[in-house]
């Protein structure tokens, strides 16, 4: 089953940080013997902007390993902000469970505002990743003493 790794943005201008990211793993995987794909959850709604819109179509014309999986929901001006993530958390569980039918994911990095997700990477035992401009910072103890296949 081929591999992928899912990392999840905050709604905005925090996709572009994950792009850069997802980038920057796929050159060094592919100085190995190691292939995967990336699968950006889209987070969008209500900070759409056409720029965003733009960059994530020029990235996915320009990196065939770098797949989107819009995740977006409307939302009222009352659940801007954390409450957004935290309302959005059922439809990341159900994209990660659509994924997990087609690849294995390797590792889901969750953006640190969108820290309401960790239980659902926890729960579908997929190592899991918290992300702060590029520094990933292995949640412990969640996969310290497991091993999966």
């Amino acid at each position: 089953m081929e591999e992928t790794i899912v990392l999840y943005p905050p709604p905005g201008l925090g996709v572009v940080s994950m792009v850069e990211l997802g980038k920057l793993v796929l050159h060094h995987r592919r100085c190995g013997n190691h292939q995967f794909t990336i699968t950006i959850l889209l987070t969008t709604g209500f900070r759409d902007t056409p720029t965003i819109i733009s960059y994530i179509d020029s990235v996915s014309q320009a990196y065939p390993s770098i797949s989107f999986l819009d995740n977006s929901q409307k939302c009222s001006r009352a659940a801007i902000g954390f409450q957004f993530i935290r309302l959005n958390a059922p439809k990341v569980l159900h994209s990660l469970e659509e994924i997990l039918k087609s690849y294995k994911i390797s590792a889901f990095v969750i953006d640190i505002f969108c820290t309401s997700a960790l239980s659902t990477g926890k729960d579908l035992k997929i190592p899991h990743f918290t992300s702060i401009h590029h520094v990933l910072l292995p949640l412990q103890p969640s996969f310290s003493s497991q091993k999966l296949d």
